[in-house]
């Protein structure tokens, strides 16, 4: 569902929108999509569960080039690479995209940099997919590999490392060969 915020009105809006109106109005529009409903996105990754809420604020940049402010939030579920179990991955990504008018505007330069202003340049349109631009900030925020800061066994096991101040540290008798080859 979506909603579209005019300055001073409110109105029911869609997934679709027409991107320049809405930069050169300085229209916004927000919603939320169950983030099983983004295929690309939910491939290779355990079953999706929340929702992604976003926002688009579309705005005119300082050489008059048409813009739209992209907020993603979102908590996808992925597996840990270290300990294999699910867990939440956060998402909060903001990002301005700059709106071209032809594929040929999309070429100028190289298609792998963003614009001089920082910005990444889309094909904008009267049909504008929001849907589709909300799951390519999805993918993007995902990380290369998902791992836990400290995985939930280690998060367990350390306490009791610590609790135990009679067992001998395992690099203990590493340490005293070293010492020994030192003498020699």
């Amino acid at each position: 569902m979506a909603n579209q915020h005019e300055p001073g009105a409110g109105r029911a809006g869609a997934r679709v929108i027409d991107a320049f109106d809405c930069a050169t109005r300085g229209l916004a529009y927000d919603g939320e999509v169950p983030l099983a409903q983004f295929a690309r996105f939910a491939e290779g990754l355990p079953q999706q569960a929340g929702v992604a809420q976003w926002s688009i604020q579309g705005a005119v940049g300082a050489l008059g080039e048409p813009l739209l402010h992209l907020a993603v939030k979102a908590q996808a579920q992925v597996v840990c690479q270290r300990c294999l179990k699910p867990f939440a991955w956060p998402i909060d990504e903001e990002t301005t995209l700059h709106l071209v008018r032809s594929e040929e505007d999309l070429e100028d330069g190289d298609p792998d940099e963003a614009d001089l202003d920082g910005y990444d340049k889309v094909l904008g349109s009267v049909r504008f997919d929001v849907q589709a631009q909300v799951e390519d900030a999805l993918i993007l925020a995902m990380p290369y590999i998902a791992r836990h800061d400290v995985c939930p066994e280690d998060a367990a096991d350390e306490p009791s490392r610590e609790a135990d101040p009679g067992r001998p540290h395992p690099f203990a008798k590493l340490a005293g060969l070293k010492g020994q080859l030192k003498k020699d």
